[in-house]
């Protein structure tokens, strides 16, 4: 009886750190997705202002040929 108790006792305890991984490499993955959301959106607004200045010193006859 008291050696069932300690096998729940050790699976309650390597249960719960498992858990305490799991949540811990979740925020991980989240952070990281967030992080990678961010410099997408940074990179896309640099090629929007790329863009716009390659626009802007073009002659106005080309910039059809150059907008796809």
């Amino acid at each position: 009886m008291l050696a069932l108790f300690i096998e729940q006792a050790l699976l309650s305890v390597i249960g719960m750190i498992a858990d305490a991984s799991e949540a811990g490499n979740r925020s991980e993955i989240a952070m990281r997705l967030s992080e990678a959301v961010q410099r997408r959106t940074q990179l896309e607004t640099l090629k929007d202002r790329q863009d716009q200045l390659l626009l802007s010193v073009i002659p106005a006859y080309l910039t059809d040929k150059v907008i796809v």
